[in-house]
């Protein structure tokens, strides 16, 4: 309970802390003379209540009771003062409340125990419905205070009573009768209660509850309501309730129903009030106090709203004043302005015209293109002998291939042709001398001639040298035309001493516009000065007490400062104008000078023509080209030999294996022949034998030794005739042997053709490989290229040196005109292209008139309105905790 004390306690300071803040805030002269305390009855009413409620606040912080506040609202006759006389029990009393039809009391009624009117709250507005204390000695009201509202259907009053003092209310018990349950004249009421008190609960209290009853003899009771008309009746007063007061939705818990002539459920309205209103639970007492700090902090919220809206609109009629003082100023700023930019428009057509000129010497004042030192580093020169070096490289590729193809079918074809040679010798006679060894294959280098195959150097070479010398003397003579062309430009503009001349006019030109500008600028800041002081805004300023103040800052404007101010634009717009252009012209004489002797050397320069002499060239081609054949047929030669060495080595191992191959297959043909005659013999010997005995068994002859030996003689002369026809029939030597020796001379002629073709193709001759050659073709066409005959490239040479010691002198002297015409033109140009200081030194004459005659009065304005913004800003930061 200490801990919920202390947290009221803090909340309560802190309002009044606010509340304090924004006495002291009113308590200023500029919030005084603005709010006019002393004649504005509203802001007197509103300050009141201020204080009214700090004093309350005040007293609530001392007060030791807790008090719950029960407002009790609705229309007359809906049962209000019959609750309270019942919950009071005090029907026929002297406390008993009026229950006339007819509203009779127009009083808010604060009801409790006479020892709580000194903890009452102290009243803090009073309006239209005055607030009485109404003591009743009840034990129900020792922590209660009963808010017995008059009953109304004003909207004006129910607002007044919803913003005055249901806010300290910590519960509202809304009455209405079920004889006419929620009409046309409770909505709105809900409404306002609703709209403006959210945080307060809401409670309806339903009387005439007889209305209800099932039997209408019999009093009220829980047993004689109709429940299907309790229940038909609720549906309807909660659908439009909750249709009306959304988003909050209403439940039948927050009615109670209640009946004063049978005291039907007023116990239950006892118990509620208790339960509500009980101090020692901490929840109810904290709520208790937190809607009585709401009630002070949303009053002292709508002061400070009202405060803040007051001076708002204060600030919204000095605002007007400076408004009205500005447009004045702005007029005057305006004539400036038209003023600057007439002058700007001018400089900025003469920063154009100076851009001009100065583009017009820079384009005419052309920097030439830096020479090299070798006349093959001219792009021309250098783009043409590419393409020459393609067009070489094009036929060295061409002539390097068709040399290789030549020669080497000529080599292939010399070697073909020995090797026939060699295959013609026939195979017998190499068998033949088998028993002696075997003669290896010897070849003699093919013819090679060189030159025969095509020309080394093509008849086109003669015309890429006469283009080349010719592409040569032409781009020196180019380059050399330019420098002159732009060497006499430059002449051209430094004798007409452009662009100084013409800048110096322009500046002339400026001056004096500057002057006539000036003066119509000085009369237009007179004439709107006096605008700024018009006798209605010295009217508006008066109400907030500043007019004499305005009135004492009035200046009048000196000629004689008038004067000055032109005289020190003038001056500062164009500085060192003088010293600027002699300087330039003596800078231009001195170049003038250097420049003449230049061109006249330069026109004096001529390239001669090369002597383009055929004849001498047509001489180096053939020396270059027998050279070249010479150097060819010695290193192809030796290539040649070398390869034919192990070429025949190779070969002869391949004749070799064959003459081997050869005679193991004739030998084993042999010794098949001898198998065959003498098997057929040793057949014919035994058939003669079997003869014999065949005869001598199938024929009586005498068996003795002669006989057995002339018999078998005979059989076997027979016989053996017979077997030697028959294997001789049989024998295909000869003709074996023929295609034995038929098949190796072929597959000799095979393998030897096939290796040495093998051999040849595969064999990188490097004297005639394509590389090589090429590489050696084009040095030679390289040196046909280069070829000199008459010393033309010596004197080009020196014409080169020369134009660039022209070059050299005439870059340095273009380089100090051009820095020249820079350094002048940026001076001149400064004079009109620095927008912002022009405008500023012309916008300082302006600020110095104002300085003088307008802006102490802005000054004072603003700080008023400074002041009025930063009290009603603290206004509005002003917290209640």
């Amino acid at each position: 309970m200490a801990a919920v004390e202390h947290a009221i306690d803090i909340r309560a300071e802190a309002i009044l802390k606010g509340l304090s803040e924004l006495q002291a805030l009113l308590q200023e002269p500029i919030t005084q003379n603005a709010l006019d305390l002393d004649n504005n009855a509203k802001t007197a009413h509103q300050h009141n209540i201020l204080n009214r409620t700090h004093r309350s606040l005040t007293q609530y912080l001392k007060l030791e009771g807790d008090l719950f506040y029960i407002g009790l609202l609705g229309h007359f006759s809906t049962g209000k003062s019959s609750t309270i006389n019942s919950v009071l029990e005090t029907w026929g009393s002297e406390f008993e409340r009026p229950t006339d039809l007819n509203p009779t009391d127009d009083t808010i009624s604060l009801i409790t125990r006479p020892a709580n009117e000194q903890y009452l709250l102290g009243v803090i507005r009073e309006g239209t419905v005055p607030i009485r204390s109404k003591p009743i000695d009840n034990q129900l009201l020792d922590n209660i205070v009963l808010v017995d509202t008059p009953g109304t259907g004003d909207p004006a009053l129910v607002e007044e009573i919803a913003r005055d003092f249901l806010p300290i209310c910590d519960v509202i018990l809304f009455f209405f009768s079920a004889a006419s349950p929620l009409d046309k004249d409770d909505m709105p009421l809900l409404e306002e209660l609703h709209k403006r008190l959210p945080f307060v609960p809401i409670y309806f209290v339903v009387s005439r509850a007889d209305e209800l009853r099932r039997n209408m003899l019999a009093p009220a009771s829980d047993d004689n309501i109709d429940t299907n008309k309790r229940t038909r009746f609720f549906d309807d007063v909660l659908g439009r309730l909750n249709k009306l007061l959304k988003p909050k939705l209403y439940t039948e818990e927050q009615f109670i129903l209640i009946d004063n002539r049978y005291r039907y459920n007023i116990d239950e309205i006892r118990e509620f009030m208790r339960s509500r209103c009980d101090p020692t639970n901490t929840r109810a007492k904290l709520a208790m106090h937190s809607h009585k700090l709401g009630y002070f902090a949303r009053i002292a919220k709508d002061l400070r709203g009202f405060f803040e809206t007051f001076l708002d609109h204060k600030l919204v009629e000095l605002n007007r004043i400076v408004h009205t003082a500005e447009q004045n100023r702005v007029r005057y700023n305006e004539n400036v302005r038209i003023s600057n930019n007439n002058l700007t428009k001018t400089w900025i057509d003469q920063l154009s015209t100076v851009n001009l000129e100065g583009e017009r010497v820079s384009n005419g004042l052309t920097d030439p293109e830096s020479l090299p030192t070798a006349l093959e580093w001219f792009e021309p020169i250098k783009k043409r002998r590419q393409e020459i070096a393609a067009d070489n490289l094009d036929d060295a590729r061409l002539t390097a291939r068709h040399i290789s193809e030549t020669l080497k079918l000529r080599i292939s074809g010399s070697i073909s042709e020995q090797i026939h040679e060699y295959e013609m010798a026939s195979l017998e006679d190499l068998v033949a001398s088998a028993e002696n060894a075997a003669a290896p294959i010897s070849l003699k280098l093919p013819q090679m001639d060189i030159s025969a195959t095509m020309p080394l150097i093509s008849s086109r070479m003669l015309t890429r040298w006469a283009n080349f010398r010719e592409t040569k003397a032409s781009t020196l003579r180019d380059a050399a035309a330019k420098l002159r062309k732009i060497m006499e430009d430059a002449s051209a503009l430094i004798q007409a001493g452009s662009p100084f001349v013409e800048c110096e006019k322009i500046v002339l030109a400026a001056q004096n516009s500057l002057a006539g500008d000036l003066t119509r600028f000085f009369g237009s800041a007179e004439l709107y000065r006096a605008g700024v002081f018009t006798h209605t805004t010295k009217e508006s300023i008066g109400a907030l007490g500043l007019g004499k103040e305005l009135d004492a800052l009035e200046v009048e404007l000196d000629e004689t400062d008038r004067a000055k101010f032109t005289s020190d634009a003038t001056n500062s717009l164009f500085p060192g104008f003088s010293e600027t252009t002699s300087s330039a012209r003596t800078h231009m004489l001195a170049m003038e000078k250097k420049l003449r002797p230049l061109v006249v050397k330069i026109n004096e320069l001529k390239v001669p023509s090369p002597n383009n002499n055929y004849t001498l060239l047509d001489s180096l081609v053939a020396t270059e080209s027998h050279l070249l054949v010479q150097d060819l047929f010695r290193e192809l030669r030796d290539d040649v030999g070398l390869f034919l060495g192990t070429l025949e080595t190779k070969l002869s191992s391949i004749a070799v294996d064959r003459r081997r191959a050869y005679k193991l297959e004739i030998a084993d043909a042999r010794r098949r022949r001898r198998l065959l005659y003498g098997g057929t013999l040793l057949a014919g010997v035994l058939l003669g034998v079997c003869t014999y005995f065949g005869y001598t068994h199938s024929v009586d002859i005498p068996q003795n030794d002669f006989h057995a030996v002339v018999w078998n003689i005979v059989a076997q002369l027979i016989w053996a005739p017979i077997a030697f026809l028959t294997a001789k029939a049989i024998d295909k030597f000869p003709k074996r042997s023929a295609t034995i020796r038929s098949e190796h001379q072929a597959l000799l002629r095979s393998e030897l053709e096939s290796a040495a073709q093998r051999e040849t193709s595969t064999h990188e001759f490097v004297a005639i490989s394509i590389p090589v050659l090429i590489k050696r073709l084009e040095g030679v066409y390289q040196t046909v290229i280069d070829y000199d005959p008459d010393s033309w490239s010596t004197a080009a040479t020196e014409r080169l040196s020369a134009l660039c010691d022209l070059h050299s002198e005439f870059i340095e002297i273009r380089r100090e005109y051009a820095e020249l015409v820079e350094s002048v033109t940026d001076k001149i140009s400064s004079y009109f292209s620095d927008a912002t200081k022009n405008v500023q030194l012309l916008n300082s004459v302006a600020d110095k008139i104002k300085a003088q005659a307008i802006e102490p009065s802005f000054k004072l304005l603003g700080d008023t309105r400074e002041s009025l913004n930063r009290i009603r800003q603290q206004v509005h930061e002003v917290e209640f905790g």
